[in-house]
């Protein structure tokens, strides 16, 4: 697996990095065309709006939500609504009728970071904005107050976000020098434009000025903010040793699966997407292609049903592809859930059931594997999925069950020094220990079929080896290699 590629883009300019065991390193240029790049934007475009919904639920939310959404940010792709969980809404005690409180978040002029992605054309895994990541981290904080600021310092910016009971509402970029003087400026500025907003003023009046976690390790700052007043607060106790360790600890969140999710719609992850698609079922295919390549040079299946497994590989694979572009063709705010329904059925029905041809093979041995069994020479073995009655089973008088996964019949010669007793003893045995392996169905008894003679070259009968053929169906895909009781 390949390490992971981010995209810092910035109001500098843009870079990538990639995550080693020493750390995140920069890159010289972009990736190859099918890597996957994670996008970590911290933009003056960035903003928090609060708006408030009628009690509605379901589809007719979601549509609400939606064209707020597009009234919002209607000149750029990167939007989400923050708080579409229903763990975070805001409703008036004793009035389930009462509005909603949710908060919409977009990256406004983000005209060069369409145009960065339009020119180098990158697998976009997903789109991250620095906002919401700081959001995400006083999130994880146990205690946290009602009002709180944090605050990221950068190498030319500072990051504000503002919360309130653990909702963001604000969100500043502002530039800066690594000044302590002014980070204390910027966050006073901060306070007032709270207390003047009309917008941001809490139901009930506070007293108090915000808290405020400090992220980055900035110890002058933090003494400077201390001594004016201010209450910091101890960073995210998961966090800590990644700001330690390494500055851009806040990569490690933007490549992971986060509360508020990501910004990027459907159309720009269809190419990421479809490679993660395909990873398992070529993974699949390459499974199939070295267990057949290894097995027909054994003599345990022909070369055509070993063509006929990557036919079906492939087939599936073009069918997972068109059902992707189907729904990269519908709506990104209405998905089409029957195509989604058809992959999954298509994945469950095709790939996860198919018969394991290893474990079958070990579950026989283990059954072969006795002191009065090995006598007999094994001259051939046939295992083949079932996909019609016309199988090597079919001639038996019992029919195949319609549950059976696969057919196994194999062929053992029987020494000529055995007498007749014997010979009926041992094959009741083997019968015996056919029928105890999990999900086999004996369909051919040896102990019942009749015993074949070979004749020499000569064409006479006296001394040549006898054989007798088995078969029995498989109904179990995940049969195990264990040892059937005596």
């Amino acid at each position: 697996m390949s390490s992971p590629t981010l995209l810092h883009f910035t109001q500098e300019g843009a870079r990538y990095w990639q995550r080693h065991k020493t750390g995140w390193q920069p890159l010289d240029g972009p990736p190859g065309a099918n890597t996957p790049v994670w996008i970590l934007s911290n933009l003056a475009g960035e903003s928090f709006i609060d708006i408030e919904t009628p009690p509605l639920h379901g589809r007719n939310l979601h549509d609400l939500l939606a064209r707020r959404l597009a009234t919002q940010f209607p000149d750029t792709p990167w939007k989400t609504v923050v708080n579409i969980s229903s763990r975070w809404w805001q409703k008036i005690p004793g009035r389930p009728t009462a509005p909603t409180r949710c908060t919409l978040f977009g990256i406004s002029n983000s005209q060069k970071l369409e145009a960065l992605l339009k020119d180098k054309h990158p697998a976009i895994a997903a789109v991250q904005a620095t906002s919401l990541l700081l959001a995400e981290i006083a999130q994880t904080g146990a205690g946290m107050p009602d009002e709180l600021l944090v605050i990221l310092p950068d190498t030319h910016n500072l990051r504000i976000v503002f919360l309130r009971q653990r909702r963001p509402l604000l969100t500043r970029l502002v530039p800066w020098r690594e000044q302590a003087e002014v980070l204390l400026e910027e966050v006073e500025r901060t306070c007032r434009h709270l207390a003047s907003s009309p917008h941001l003023q809490p139901a009930t009046p506070v007293a108090t000025r915000p808290a405020i976690l400090l992220l980055g390790g900035q110890e002058a700052a933090s003494k400077l903010l201390v001594t004016a007043g201010h209450t910091l607060l101890a960073s995210a106790g998961a966090w800590q040793p990644k700001q330690i360790a390494d500055k851009h600890f806040l990569f490690d969140l933007a490549i992971r699966k986060t509360h508020f999710g990501q910004l990027a719609p459907y159309q720009q992850r269809q190419h990421y997407l479809t490679l993660r698609s395909r990873q398992p079922v070529l993974a699949l295919a390459v499974i199939i292609a070295i267990t057949g390549g290894a097995t027909m040079a054994s003599k345990l299946i022909d070369y055509r049903q070993l063509q006929q497994d990557i036919a079906r590989t492939q087939t599936t694979l073009q069918q997972l592809h068109n059902a992707s572009t189907r729904l990269a063709r519908s709506s990104a705010a209405q998905p089409d859930l029957a195509l989604v329904r058809q992959a999954v059925q298509l994945h469950d029905q095709q790939l996860a059931a198919a018969p394991d041809f290893a474990n079958h093979l070990h579950a026989l041995a283990s059954a072969l594997d006795t002191a009065e069994i090995t006598a007999f020479k094994l001259n051939r073995l046939d295992w083949r999925i079932i996909e019609s009655p016309d199988t090597a089973c079919a001639p038996a008088a019992q029919p195949i069950e319609a549950t059976a996964l696969a057919e196994l019949r194999i062929e053992l010669q029987i020494p000529t020094a055995l007498s007749a007793a014997t010979q009926s003893q041992l094959l009741q045995h083997l019968a015996h220990r056919l029928t105890q392996l999990p999900g086999a169905h004996l369909v051919i008894d040896p102990s019942r079929a009749p015993v074949r003679q070979a004749l020499p070259a000569d064409e006479q009968p006296t001394n040549a080896a006898s054989s007798v053929s088995a078969c029995l169906t498989l109904t179990a895909s995940n049969l195990h290699a264990t040892r059937p009781p005596p």
